[in-house]
């Protein structure tokens, strides 16, 4: 339980800050013995650094000077915040002071991936990801900061998986030119970037993805079972344009068997989808259309060849 003197040193604090009375706030921050125990809660020192950073009477100098002097007393690695510094500047109205003071944090916090901040640098690249912050997002993948940062790849990927949710082509091209490595990973559901673009029905991302060697061979959706072009096709809501992409880059289907051919055509047929098939009529693999021919002799659907005259 909170004392009363450190109650009342707290209210103090804020208001003086509130106030922008920078001389209080810093007689308190270098003098007390105390200083620890008051922010020592996620709520408090959260609030702290909110109340710094976004107070429109300080200075950026001010600012950063009440920062240092915090730094000083407390391991800044060690703070535990709700919502990280990286984060609350973001809000700030003058963009280039909050670069300014970015790069003062980064500084300050270590980068390496035994420390906390690993999730402090993915939560703010996320954020700056889901807020449309472009400029942030450029800022945060500069080499000079990340050199140093072993789980930047786990970051990037979070981030990436954002911008695709949000349809965001811009911040997801910029992301995509600084990751290195295999793009075709899963996330804790499962699901893969390319899959999650299909999903999306924005043919520009999946477009991006191919190009960066997506894989569009492989059975790699729902544990591959199914390629991302048969994937395409018997989704509930299949876009034609990202269908005829597919097979005009050459995606395979890869079905296995005559069984496997005829529950695919069943299944657009029950679902009045058949006539997606005509994306396919110059498409090569294992006689596909041979197979679809069969299957209207077989089922008695020479009706549906209509769809394709």
């Amino acid at each position: 339980m909170i004392s009363t003197s450190i109650f009342k040193l707290q209210t103090i604090m804020h208001i003086s800050i509130f106030l922008g009375l920078k001389n209080i706030s810093l007689d308190i921050i270098e003098k007390r013995q105390n200083i620890y125990t008051m922010i020592n809660h996620e709520e408090d020192n959260t609030g702290l650094f909110k109340s710094i950073i976004l107070n429109d009477h300080f200075s950026l100098y001010v600012k950063k000077k009440l920062i240092k002097a915090l730094c000083l007393r407390l391991e800044i690695n060690k703070f535990n915040n709700w919502r990280n510094p990286l984060v609350i500047l973001m809000n700030m109205k003058s963009e280039n002071n909050a670069f300014k003071l970015a790069y003062f944090f980064l500084k300050k916090m270590d980068l390496k991936i035994d420390n906390c901040f690993k999730d402090r640098y993915k939560n703010s690249l996320v954020f700056a990801t889901e807020y449309n912050l472009y400029n942030f997002v450029d800022f945060l993948l500069r080499k000079k900061y990340i050199d140093n940062y072993e789980n930047i790849r786990n970051a990037i990927k979070s981030a990436i998986f954002k911008a695709i949710e949000l349809k965001n082509i811009k911040i997801l091209e910029l992301l995509l030119k600084k990751f290195r490595g295999n793009i075709n990973w899963y996330n804790s559901c499962g699901e893969s970037p390319i899959k999650l673009a299909v999903d999306s029905n924005d043919l520009n991302m999946v477009k991006l993805l191919v190009k960066r060697k997506s894989n569009i061979e492989d059975k790699i959706i729902y544990k591959q079972k199914y390629s991302i072009l048969h994937y395409s096709l018997i989704k509930n809501d299949s876009n034609e344009d990202i269908i005829k992409y597919f097979v005009g880059v050459k995606a395979k289907m890869n079905i296995e068997n005559q069984n496997e051919f005829e529950k695919l055509f069943g299944r657009l047929d029950r679902k009045g989808k058949i006539s997606l098939l005509k994306c396919f009529v110059n498409y090569k693999e294992k006689n596909f259309m041979e197979n679809f021919l069969r299957y209207t002799l077989t089922f008695n659907r020479r009706d549906i060849l209509k769809n394709f005259v």
